[in-house]
């Protein structure tokens, strides 16, 4: 036995020498595990603006500024991770959460969801003002009917919900004209304006977001979907142990006391510029939202 270990040994009872042992043996990223969040983040601006490895703005930065206050005894430690990498993480057990994803019921079998903390007005048809004016320049679609005109052609992220719309996506009989690539919205906007798609989906702040900084070649306008949903809540999961279960209960607490302030109705509304999205947010946030637990 090394010397200074020896000396040390001397000093302590045989039992309490045991259990120092056994806690030597423990894991030590056990421990640390436990007092930290590992964030899967993605450069989605402008909700969620990554500036510089490990530091992001954008509103989903505004909403983690509020996370970091009430979770103090937390490490935040932020990480970018593509959906799919997420999954394997969730299957791994790993300390890991996100806070800018929808719920599903297959999500729900990888992870543990916080009660609603964001809201979204519905996603729309971006398209092209010529495909649209192709397709007789409606004031709203339907998008089963978008989906089967052989007139247009769309593309969409392959791995990403789009909410209630997922089982037309899915329903391989009527998908006559819609392909599904292995790209985000920052890669898939821009063949629009390439040639390579009519439309895509989009929520049109996004979309203005990112088509504000091509060289434009092509009008593009979004249109309303009828069949789509009215708003869309986000949420925050986290791994489904009792790690992420314990978590998820504290987040709901900060959740539930966050939303009861204008601040926090304001922070929503900041993506939105006309008056119109802008009252129809507050209409939502107080109808809606406030009160959901699910």
């Amino acid at each position: 036995m090394p010397r200074t270990l020896s000396r040390f040994t001397k000093t302590i009872s045989k039992p309490h020498l045991i259990a120092l042992m056994l806690l030597l043996q423990l894991p030590w990223h056990s421990a640390l595990a436990a007092n930290s969040i590992t964030w899967a983040i993605a450069h989605y601006p402008p909700r969620f603006v990554i500036e510089a490895p490990g530091k992001f703005g954008g509103q989903a930065g505004l909403q983690h500024e509020i996370l970091e206050a009430a979770l103090p005894q937390y490490q935040h430690v932020y990480k970018q991770y593509s959906y799919a990498s997420f999954a394997q993480a969730l299957l791994k057990q790993e300390p890991v959460c996100t806070s800018m994803i929808l719920k599903t019921p297959e999500r729900e079998m990888l992870a543990a969801f916080s009660i609603p903390w964001h809201i979204d007005l519905p996603i729309a048809l971006a398209i092209t003002r010529d495909a649209w004016q192709r397709i007789g320049s409606p004031k709203t679609v339907l998008f089963k009917d978008v989906i089967q005109d052989e007139r247009i052609k769309g593309g969409i992220e392959q791995k990403r919900s789009y909410g209630v719309l997922d089982d037309l996506i899915k329903d391989l009989a009527i998908n006559k004209n819609l392909d599904k690539y292995e790209l985000i919205a920052s890669q898939i906007l821009p063949l629009l304006q390439t040639g390579g798609i009519d439309y895509t989906l989009e929520y049109p702040y996004l979309a203005e977001y990112y088509l504000r900084n091509i060289k434009t070649r092509k009008d593009i306008i979004s249109v309303p979907i009828e069949d789509g949903f009215d708003y869309v809540f986000g949420y925050i999961a986290c791994t489904k142990n009792d790690w992420g279960q314990a978590l998820i209960k504290r987040l709901n607490e900060v959740i539930r006391e966050e939303r009861q302030k204008q601040g926090y109705l304001n922070l929503l509304k900041m993506l939105y510029r006309s008056d119109s999205d802008r009252a129809k947010m507050e209409s939502i946030y107080y109808q809606h939202f406030l009160a959901s637990e699910e």
